[in-house]
């Protein structure tokens, strides 16, 4: 035989294999398809949560506390420095508890904390930096946020006397790609240097709001990542004539819904302001109700708001939070975010502070907070019920664990906010646990903490976030037809 013929041969029998197998492989008419089981939700057992940095805020004195409820079980979290040139004071939880560090390293580091075993289901972080004077004047709050692909936040400002910086944090070990857009009170702002950003493995990216889009108010800022996760914190600074207003952290809003909840306003003197953040094309028509101590009502004008699509608004609520604390609820016939800010108020030869609220998810399970206070100060929790009314367990955590006052059950009813004083500690280290016990719910909650400092008061407000508790775990199953010949 030929070698052109042995040739012929073995391709003709290569191709005879290949068809063969192909058709061994096809699915026949009459055999069903493998069917997948439904999703399974096993117990988060891994964890990361970059937090805050905030470098810029001279003279400051930070602190970090880590926070575990009891259900959680064991593991181990740890706190480190995204950067490892800035070492950080060892940091660790092992069980539920508290932990707490109080180190000016802090200030310039961006704290990473990673939590392994059944621990990471419920593990919180959060910061707190006091500055007393100076253009960063004010109690800087800030949680700890696990990396995500998507982040927004609403209520930036650019504009004479307000300074923006949004910090991006990637702490896996690839390159994110991320894109930042911005809309404003007229519609979305032409910022074509925020599209496309790279942030290399363990790198950090500032970007100060007043080059991207100058001169603006009230900025819905979305962030988005095409390849990769990041953290992301979004700090204000105001100041008046060259007097500071304050300075925080906004914190992140929840993706657009259709009905959001922001608790934590206050009552006292100051303003309180609603914004709200229509992403979306159409025009969008909201309804603003006030869930308050005194009982829930719409403001007067409030029944019914027009916003135009692409665009964000401010609503002031100022005279009806004058004389009680509460928290809104905003619905709306598309989709919207919704923050809203408080402010201590004009002081006779003091200078005032103010604080960002966002729209957050209800509690679900027992939640930490973080309540640590630098100096001696005033700490609070507001719980919201806007629907059906509930118990809730306040349960005070010390250092290991140990429960430094009694718990305290608190009964929210339909349609009211109450506040609940924290009692002093002496301690350095507490914070507290919420849940709810008894009751249909759903309840929202925000921390507040305030001080007096030698100029006047302090302040910040932290909506409250359960942690992630479950991962949803979702069978493979073998699909040959997916490579099938046909």
């Amino acid at each position: 035989m030929t070698r052109p013929v042995v040739a012929f041969c073995l391709v003709a029998a290569a191709i005879a294999a290949l068809v063969g197998g192909a058709d061994a492989t096809r699915p026949h008419h009459g055999v069903e398809r493998q069917v997948a089981a439904a999703p399974e939700q096993v117990p988060v057992e891994s964890a990361s949560l970059v937090c805050p940095r905030t470098s810029g805020s001279s003279g400051g004195s930070n602190r970090l506390a880590l926070v575990a409820p009891a259900h959680v079980g064991t593991g181990v979290a740890q706190l480190r420095s995204r950067d490892p040139r800035t070492p950080l004071p060892r940091l660790a939880l092992d069980a539920a508890g508290t932990a707490s560090v109080v180190d000016s390293r802090l200030v310039a580091a961006e704290p990473v904390v990673t939590a392994t075993g059944t621990l990471a289901s419920g593990i919180v972080a959060d910061t707190v930096l006091r500055v007393d004077d100076g253009p960063s004047r004010g109690i800087l709050g800030g949680r700890c946020v696990a990396p995500a692909t998507e982040f927004w936040f609403l209520g930036a400002a650019t504009s004479v006397g307000r300074q923006s910086s949004l910090t991006l944090t990637n702490v896996d070990p690839l390159p994110a790609v991320v894109d930042v857009s911005f809309t404003a009170p007229k519609g979305p702002v032409n910022a074509p240097t925020s599209r496309g950003i790279t942030i290399g493995p363990g790198q950090a990216r500032t970007i100060h709001l007043e080059t991207v889009a100058p001169g603006e108010g009230y900025l819905l800022v979305h962030i988005s990542a095409r390849a990769g996760r990041v953290g992301a914190f979004l700090l204000q600074h105001v100041l008046y004539a060259n007097a500071p207003g304050g300075a925080d952290f906004i914190p992140p809003v929840i993706s657009p819904e259709l009905v959001s909840v922001v608790p934590g306003l206050p009552n006292g003197i100051g303003f309180r302001r609603v914004v709200i953040g229509n992403p979306g094309a159409d025009d969008a028509t909201v309804k603003l109700t006030l869930v308050t101590s005194d009982g829930s009502f719409v403001p007067a004008g409030l029944e019914s708001v027009s916003m135009a699509g692409h665009s964000t608004k401010m609503i002031d609520v100022t005279e009806p939070l004058a004389q009680q604390s509460g928290a809104v609820r905003v619905e709306s016939d598309q989709p919207v975010v919704v923050s809203a800010v408080a402010d201590t108020g004009p002081r006779l030869r003091n200078f005032g502070e103010f604080a960002w609220s966002a729209a957050v998810p209800p509690l679900e399970g027992p939640t930490p907070v973080g309540v640590t206070t630098i100096a001696r100060g005033r700490s609070t929790i507001f719980l919201s019920a806007p629907s059906a009314g509930g118990t809730v367990l306040v349960t005070t955590l010390g250092v290991g664990g140990a429960v430094i006052s009694p718990p305290r059950r608190i009964g929210v009813g339909a349609g009211r906010t109450v506040a609940v004083d924290l009692p002093p500690q002496t301690s350095a280290a507490f914070s507290v646990v919420l849940e709810l016990v008894q009751g249909a719910g759903p309840v929202y909650a925000a921390r507040e903490l305030l001080e007096l400092g030698a100029r006047g008061p302090l302040y910040t407000i932290e909506p409250v976030v359960s942690g992630r508790g479950l991962a949803v775990l979702r069978p493979v199953v073998a699909d040959l037809r997916v490579s099938q010949l046909d």
